[in-house]
């Protein structure tokens, strides 16, 4: 989970890119929401389980197996000791999810990356609860529908329906820091005193391309911002990869909170998600 309220000490929020599909692994443990999981971007690993357990599987991945049996993506799963856990890269989408029933433990730090040989220790106090088994289905990712944007501090300095009407594409560059677009370039802003941002924020660089701030991105920056994915779209770019094609949608700052609104989920609605997809 990301771990809000250190930006003021230039601690950017980290947490899973999806946050959606983060929540919804954890509800098919029985976890809390907030329990630490390991995520994918865009690749894959060969886990020895040292003890029994169930997982979760949920967002990108559509290739996964324990020893050589293949496992459903979006559910839960049982294994042994000694079995190994491939996950394997996604074709399509960019973030996958592996929780573990009862979490991970972890640092106080929200984002800890792992190496090859690393040992993940997970927490065995939690019992094996009543949970939902599986999606029957995709989840609702809305992936070929343009982000929707709210006018940021710089937007002044730009052509706003140049950009709407614009097509970008993703470079291969990008990462959690921000993902990179690629596009025929804009006007680039001046330099500017550095200034706090946040995750979203759509930055046009010195090379006139933009990028999108994403969970360990910088605190502050000094390129102008034209404008802020609006939250209930992050997840969306979560699952962006090299090649994708997006384009931008402008709303206004009260549509953007009310599609916040609409799209927070607490525990008994992602139990119910859970259920119906």
């Amino acid at each position: 989970m990301p771990r809000p309220g250190r930006r003021r000490f230039g601690i950017p929020p980290g947490g899973a890119w999806d946050q959606l599909a983060f929540r919804l692994a954890n509800a098919l443990l029985d976890n809390p929401p907030e329990a630490a999981a390991l995520e994918f971007l865009l690749g894959g690993a060969v886990i020895i389980a040292e003890a029994d357990m169930s997982l979760a599987i949920v967002g990108a991945c559509d290739h996964i197996e324990v020893g050589a049996f293949p496992i459903k993506r979006n559910s839960r799963f049982t294994v042994g000791k000694g079995d190994a856990i491939s996950v394997h890269p996604p074709q399509t989408g960019a973030s996958t999810i592996l929780a573990v029933q009862g979490g991970i433990q972890n640092s106080d730090r929200a984002t800890v990356r792992l190496h090859e040989g690393d040992r993940i220790v997970t927490d065995r106090s939690s019992t094996d609860a009543s949970c939902p088994k599986a999606f029957n289905g995709s989840l609702p990712t809305m992936m070929n529908q343009p982000l929707r944007i709210v006018a940021g501090p710089q937007s002044h300095m730009f052509d706003l329906a140049a950009f709407s009407l614009s097509t970008f594409r993703i470079r291969p560059d990008s990462s959690r820091m921000g993902i990179r677009l690629d596009c025929d370039p804009f006007p680039a802003g001046p330099e500017m005193v550095s200034e706090p941002a946040v995750q979203g924020a759509v930055q046009i660089t010195n090379d006139g391309r933009p990028i999108i701030l994403g969970p360990d991105g910088p605190t502050i920056g000094g390129y102008p911002k034209i404008a802020v994915v609006c939250s209930a779209d992050l997840d969306r770019v979560g699952q962006l990869r090299p090649g994708n094609v997006v384009k931008f949608e402008w709303i206004t700052l009260e549509q953007a909170s009310i599609l916040r609104e609409e799209s927070l989920v607490d525990g008994k609605r992602l139990t119910a998600i859970a259920k119906a997809l």
